[in-house]
């Protein structure tokens, strides 16, 4: 197995969140929630009050809960709390949210108001496309 070392001139990643975010109010029910994610092509849906996240609903848990029957709200699935980090914020400071939070992504926000993702497949989707030229 052969090792490399990164050297100084290797192209710095670059991580940019998903926009717009689709997002569900805590009464949507179960079937709308997979219904936005499997129209959005997405495997988190920030769950909204008011204009602020108040949590995170990841598709394998929607998935699970319909499996088992459930038909109500979505607010008590989702998860807390929601890994989130300024807009602006380094790709380090982004990357270590993600893996922080133990949720494979971490939202993007402005004033507390949500305006981006970035999962753990945009990290790997950014690395893979590191050295590619630049604009």
């Amino acid at each position: 197995m052969a090792t490399t070392r990164s050297t100084p001139h290797e192209p710095s990643l670059r991580l940019h969140p998903s926009r717009p975010v689709r997002v569900v109010t805590e009464q949507a029910t179960v079937a709308d929630a997979l219904r936005v994610m499997r129209v959005a092509g997405v495997r988190h849906l920030p769950v909204v009050a008011e204009d602020r996240c108040v949590g995170l609903l990841v598709d394998r848990d929607l998935i699970a809960a319909a499996v088992d029957g459930v038909t109500g709200p979505v607010g008590r699935l989702a998860r807390r709390p929601v890994p989130t980090v300024e807009a602006g914020a380094s790709s380090p400071q982004v990357a270590r949210a993600v893996l922080a939070g133990g949720l494979e992504a971490t939202l993007v926000t402005e004033d507390g108001v949500v305006v981006g993702i970035v999962t753990a497949t945009d990290a790997l989707a950014a690395l893979a496309h590191a050295d590619d030229p630049q604009d």
